[in-house]
């Protein structure tokens, strides 16, 4: 592309470059008159008023001889008294003023080379206009831009893995709300399931070292060391059964993050199994409950939603800030039950 020049609208502009038929038009803005080489044809020039040109097949003005110096008329008499007679040799004074009307061109071609440039990407520089906040799904302006230009050369590649799923984005928007729930509570289970399964290990251990040790301490008494065999037993079992259940809940928990169909099940029977835990357990099994059962919480877990978060990885889907809060909270519930043991002891 090129860069057009700015002069003034009675003369006309060219590239100092040979060409045998050069092409004449005008710009539709400002009027000025432009001269480039026929090599040009079809390319599109901007013009220094800011119009953006096609470069036409063939010149559009028609070009006219100048007028003689001494003989005055019309440049169109002048044209037709050339053709009918034939050519002679310039008499002396015209060749001069020949030469220094073609010198007087090339010293204002050499300084038109200062008003041409090559196009840049900064002259088609823009800037988006803000998306409105009901399609933007949460997400600021930018991070919307930026999931949508990604997702579109996603979506232009095949998608992900090669498949592309119609209206993903779309979709995805619309359903973020209830995955970031899901997600949410999954992101939960998964971290008490591990601070249980840590307990469970505990007492499990407690149980095996009563089992050998307490006998031992029973200072001959039978029925202390029964006692403390049967103790030991007790723990142990209590244990193994709690890093089951403890290892399940951080199973469930896990599936739930990638939203298997069947956490689904396995999230209801928790919200059911919560629901005595009155007040705040009742509330929070409730809410849960709600979600599972809406048509946005059981799309989401569908094969098909899966496909449409695969297709969409630029989406981004946090967790929600009470999630960190209740993490932070439980951390320091358990830093100080294990320091208050510590000092007991």
């Amino acid at each position: 592309m090129f860069l057009l020049g700015q002069e003034a609208p009675n003369r006309t502009i060219f590239l100092n470059e040979p060409s045998q038929m050069p092409i004449q038009f005008q710009c539709s803005s400002c009027q000025l008159k432009l001269k480039v080489p026929d090599t040009s044809a079809g390319k599109q020039a901007k013009c220094k008023c800011g119009a953006i040109l096609k470069i036409p097949m063939a010149s559009t003005l028609v070009t006219q001889a100048p007028a003689a110096a001494s003989g005055g008329g019309s440049s169109q008499g002048t044209a037709q008294q050339g053709a009918a007679k034939p050519a002679t040799a310039p008499k002396p004074a015209q060749a001069s003023s020949k030469v220094a009307a073609s010198a007087s061109a090339k010293a204002s071609n050499a300084n038109m080379n200062s008003l041409f440039d090559e196009l840049t990407e900064k002259d088609w520089t823009t800037k988006e206009a803000p998306v409105p906040k009901k399609e933007r799904g949460g997400q600021s302006d930018g991070a919307f831009l930026k999931a949508y230009a990604a997702s579109e050369k996603s979506l232009a590649g095949g998608g992900a893995g090669g498949n592309s799923v119609p209206g993903a984005e779309r979709t995805r928007n619309e359903h973020l709300g209830h995955e970031k729930e899901i997600k949410a509570i999954g992101f939960l289970y998964s971290f008490s399931g591990v601070l249980n399964l840590i307990a469970c290990i505990f007492i499990a251990g407690f149980g095996v070292y009563t089992m050998i040790v307490g006998p031992g301490n029973a200072a001959g008494d039978p029925q202390i060391a029964q006692a403390a065999g049967i103790l030991g037993v007790v723990f142990l079992v209590a244990g193994l059964v709690g890093c089951l259940a403890s290892g399940f809940t951080l199973f469930l928990g896990m599936s739930m993050m990638k939203l298997a169909g069947w956490s689904r099940y396995g999230a209801i029977v928790f919200a059911f199994l919560g629901l005595p835990g009155f007040p705040i357990g009742t509330l929070i099994s409730v809410y849960m409950l709600v979600i599972y059962f809406s048509q946005k919480g059981k799309h989401c877990f569908t094969p098909e939603y899966r496909k449409v978060v695969a297709a969409t990885p630029e989406i981004p889907c946090p967790l929600p800030v009470w999630v960190w809060i209740l993490v932070g909270l439980s951390v320091m519930g358990l830093v100080m039950g294990v320091v208050s043991a510590a000092l007991a002891m």
